[in-house]
């Protein structure tokens, strides 16, 4: 909870983060394939604000 992530996911697997609790308010992303903790800081969520994922507080894996 609140540390720093590295995505690793395989082709058709994704992982939604969020910066809140319980993947909410729509502050969400998925990354797919290897994504690195620094290159989560300015990522454009599904809501259209432009956050930093690279601490998450909620995951979830997804099918792509």
């Amino acid at each position: 909870y609140a540390h720093d992530v590295m995505v690793q996911a395989d082709p058709g697997i994704g992982v939604m983060l969020s910066d809140y609790d319980n993947l909410s308010y729509n502050r969400l992303a998925v990354f797919s394939g290897v994504v690195e903790n620094e290159n989560m800081t300015k990522v454009k969520a599904y809501d259209g604000q432009t956050l930093d994922f690279s601490k998450p507080h909620s995951m979830r894996v997804v099918q792509q």
